[in-house]
């Protein structure tokens, strides 16, 4: 039996720790589970031209998602082009021609690299808020 799991990045607004691939189906009804309704997909490249697709709930505008800010600034990095913000759960993979493949490396450093930035972002904006 052939495993048909890809590597994957699961971005959950509320995640406090550090996006990390892990294996799933890639199947888009565990993604429609992951971001709660229908999915979404908007595009974006690594430097070295590796396609990354972000699924993202289609209603979220309308359901009143909150903002995933690691997931959105993952985007603008690997889509300049891109001004909206992401909402809700994404589901971030890789793409080979028209199927989902394992999300490229230098796409889950860099999601790594901006939960960081925006984990120290919101450490300096407390000690400015308490006078330091």
């Amino acid at each position: 039996m052939t495993d048909t799991r890809i590597s994957a990045l699961v971005i959950y607004t509320d995640a406090y720790s550090e996006p990390f691939p892990s294996r799933i189906a890639a199947d888009y009804t565990l993604y429609q589970r992951i971001v709660g309704g229908y999915i979404e997909a908007v595009r974006g490249h690594t430097s070295t031209g590796d396609q990354v697709v972000f699924y993202v709930n289609e209603d979220g505008i309308a359901l009143g998602l909150p903002t995933n800010h690691t997931a959105t600034r993952l985007w603008h990095r690997l889509n300049p082009a891109a001004e909206q913000v992401l909402l809700g759960n994404v589901v971030v993979v890789g793409a080979d021609g028209c199927d989902d493949a394992d999300v490229p490396a230098e796409a889950a450093t860099l999601a790594r690299v901006v939960h960081r930035d925006i984990e120290i972002e919101g450490f300096v904006a407390r000690i400015r808020a308490a006078g330091h």
